[in-house]
């Protein structure tokens, strides 16, 4: 019999769970949230839901993309910290796909 090369590996990791309701701002509800509850050091593992409106910095630049019709979340991950440093990255589809 051979024996098992597993390790297990401890965490401290408190996990949150946040709703927003229709027409609250996705970006302001994370960041009001990290600092209400002062996240030092945490991570968006998922996200799902639906926008009305995104307005996004594109990748290495000032310029913002504002678009106003119904998206989809694919997917919403990065870095939050409750001294306002909130990095995502998002995915999105529009209806048309």
């Amino acid at each position: 019999m051979q024996s098992s090369n597993k390790q297990i590996f401890t965490s401290n990791i408190i996990g949150h769970v946040l709703r927003l309701m229709p027409n609250q701002d996705l970006y302001q509800e994370i960041k009001t949230y990290v600092k209400d509850n002062n996240i030092k050091a945490g991570f968006i593992m998922s996200c799902v839901g639906s926008l009305k409106e995104l307005n996004i910095r594109l990748a290495n630049s000032v310029d913002y993309l504002k678009i106003s019709k119904h998206h989809e979340i694919t997917s919403l991950v990065g870095c939050v910290s409750c001294n306002d440093r909130i990095h995502l990255h998002i995915y999105y589809s529009l209806m048309e796909g």
